[in-house]
């Protein structure tokens, strides 16, 4: 009778509607998530940049730290034997005509 096809026909149209809704909803959270991607890519760029000017500045400041070090130790060190030096050498003042 025409009774089943017409019920059969009803059931596909429902299924019919939940999987476009079901498909819409999984475009929608899709583009979501590749939104979501996107800015968590470019913080995640911006933040490997910082902690790349980061690293540079302390390399720098190390560096700069080592030779304040080494030439502040090389000046008390030469500043006792000038001192000595000078001490044991007699100073002319030379007098003028």
């Amino acid at each position: 009778m025409v009774v089943g096809p017409m019920k059969q026909m009803n059931e596909d149209n429902q299924q019919l509607t939940y999987f476009k809704n079901r498909v819409a909803k999984e475009q929608r959270n899709a583009k979501a998530l590749e939104e979501s991607l996107t800015i968590v890519s470019q913080k995640l760029h911006v933040t490997m940049e910082e902690n790349r000017l980061v690293r540079q500045r302390t390399k720098e400041q190390h560096e700069q730290n080592k030779k304040e070090v080494f030439y502040s130790s090389i000046t008390s060190c030469c500043a006792g034997v000038v001192g000595l030096f000078l001490s044991s050498v007699p100073i002319k003042i030379p007098e003028n005509s």
